[in-house]
């Protein structure tokens, strides 16, 4: 008999792509699956679409909460699973029919702990890597950080996870996060995982229209967010006893990345006053983890005008060389 599969999908105003999820959910040739709907305070159709579906499969478990945010929705659907697996999918997004088969068949046939698949968007493939096992010893520790770099380890979709890791180990997605709460559940998982394996067959559809989305907004908080993260990060490499200079390379120049696009979402504002601006700039430049990770960034990386209005602290003459370039 199929180990059952719960999969979880936070759903809010998904009108427009529900459907198309939920149809290609069950068109799969995998058929032990517990759909679990957690609809998150939706005011389009998707709260009709989510009860419609429900009458007509058996399989399907329908929640609605009041408004909470994802990660409440997700850590709902968790706490309603009752499969030997967990698998999360995007109400935006769809996936292939053989998409559970190849994500469970890699799960036993290679013993692992975590099973990764590709994915892809409009243009193919996202990150075109070769399959590959992960069991983090030493040998290892290159094909880790080439997963990290590719973000394949961030998101909790194209991925088939063990339930009872979760359950015993009370792994949730931070509430409080509003921006990369999926990392931190990664990370906390991977901390008890021994080995993981990645498929380079692209199985899950990314489809979302990003306009409007977070990524598209000016977030005061990138950059302490990214601090955050990065803590995150580092404490998982540790705790896998991987962490070593290349590691500290890889997130020294993961702050200072965020730091330097923040400080251009800033620039770049129109809804921001000079002197707004100018605040959060001083606020990321003079900060001490933003000029350690500075230290570690490639001298041909970035123009060294910029690198040197940073350094020294000038958010006014970095204002004025970027609209002088502009």
């Amino acid at each position: 008999m199929a180990d059952l599969i719960s999969v979880i999908i936070p759903i809010y105003n998904s009108e427009k792509y529900l459907e198309k999820c939920l149809d290609s959910i069950l068109k799969q040739t995998y058929k032990a699956l517990e759909i679990i709907l957690v609809n998150d305070g939706s005011t389009d159709q998707s709260t009709n679409i989510c009860e419609e579906y429900c009458k007509r499969y058996h399989n399907i478990k329908y929640i609605f909460q009041e408004n909470q945010g994802v990660s409440e929705a997700r850590n709902k659907g968790i706490r309603a699973s009752t499969g030997k697996y967990l698998a999360f999918i995007d109400s935006d997004d769809t996936i292939s029919e053989d998409y559970f088969q190849v994500l469970y068949a890699n799960m036993i046939s290679k013993e692992v702990d975590l099973s990764i698949v590709a994915i892809e968007n409009a243009l193919g493939n996202i990150m075109n890597l070769e399959s590959m096992e992960i069991d983090f010893s030493k040998e290892d520790r290159e094909k880790f950080l080439i997963l990290n770099k590719s973000f394949l380890l961030y998101g909790p979709v194209a991925k088939l996870y063990k339930r009872e890791v979760v359950n015993k180990n009370n792994i949730e997605f931070p509430k409080e996060m509003f921006y990369g709460e999926d990392l931190i559940f990664n990370c906390q998982y991977l901390k008890y995982c021994n080995r993981l394996s990645y498929d380079h067959r692209a199985t899950y559809f990314y489809s979302r229209d990003n306009q409007g989305s977070l990524s598209q907004k000016v977030r005061e908080d990138r950059f302490e967010n990214e601090l955050i993260l990065c803590k995150a990060l580092r404490g998982m490499f540790l705790a896998k006893e991987i962490y070593g200079e290349e590691y500290e390379q890889y997130l020294e120049e993961r702050i200072f990345d965020e730091g330097y696009n923040s400080i251009f979402d800033t620039l770049k504002a129109f809804s921001l006053s000079k002197s707004d601006k100018v605040n959060r700039i001083n606020k990321i430049i003079k900060h001490e983890r933003f000029q350690k990770a500075m230290d570690y960034i490639p001298s041909n990386k970035y123009s060294k005008n910029i690198l040197w209005f940073m350094k020294n602290r000038h958010p006014r003459l970095l204002m004025m060389y970027f609209n002088l370039r502009k």
